[in-house]
C-alpha cells in the first residue's frame, strides 16, 4: 500500500514538474526578409493602461539596453498577445549589415527606473546585398557609349 502511494506521489510530482516546464512563456521571434526585420511577440499581456511595451532594434555593436536603438512608437493599453493574436512589427534596417539585436521591453511606466524594466532579446543576422562591380559598371559604360555615339553623329551632320 505504501509503495503504491509513493509511486503515485512520484508520478504526480513528475507530471506537475513537466507541466510547469512546458508552460508557455513569453516568446519573441524575429526573421529577416531582404532588409526588413519582421518581429512577432506573444504569450504576454499588458495589465494596465499605465504600462507600455516597445520593440527596439539595436544595430551591430550597440548594447541592450544602453546603446543607440531604433523603434516604432511604444504600445500600451489592456491587451493580451497570444499565438493566435501576436504583436507583429517590421523595421527596415536600411543598408546596415551585421548582427542586429531585437528587444521587447515590457512593463515600463513613466516612473520606471532603467533597472526595473525587463526585456526579452533575440539576435538577428542581417546581410545587405551590395551589388558587384560589373552590375554597376556595365550599365554606366553602356550609357556613356550611347552618349559618345550620339555626339559623334551630331558632329558628322
Amino acid at each position: 500500500m505504501r509503495r503504491k502511494i509513493r509511486t503515485m506521489l512520484v508520478v504526480l510530482t513528475l507530471v506537475a514538474m513537466t507541466g510547469i516546464a512546458m508552460a508557455p512563456g513569453e516568446v519573441l521571434n524575429a526573421d529577416v526578409t531582404e532588409c526588413i526585420i519582421n518581429v512577432q511577440a506573444y504569450n504576454f499581456q499588458i495589465p494596465s493602461n499605465e504600462q507600455w511595451y516597445q520593440i527596439r532594434y539595436y544595430p551591430p555593436g550597440q548594447s541592450v539596453p544602453d546603446g543607440t536603438y531604433y523603434s516604432n512608437p511604444p504600445f500600451k493599453g489592456l491587451a493580451i498577445y497570444d499565438v493566435n493574436y501576436p504583436k507583429t512589427e517590421s523595421y527596415n534596417v536600411s543598408n546596415v549589415s551585421g548582427l542586429w539585436t531585437v528587444a521587447l521591453f515590457k512593463g515600463a511606466t513613466s516612473n520606471s527606473k532603467p533597472d526595473e524594466i525587463t526585456y526579452l532579446r533575440k539576435k538577428v543576422p542581417v546581410n545587405v546585398h551590395i551589388p558587384e562591380f560589373p552590375t554597376i559598371a556595365f550599365p554606366v559604360a553602356a550609357v556613356l557609349a550611347l552618349i559618345f555615339l550620339i555626339q559623334n553623329r551630331k558632329k558628322e551632320e
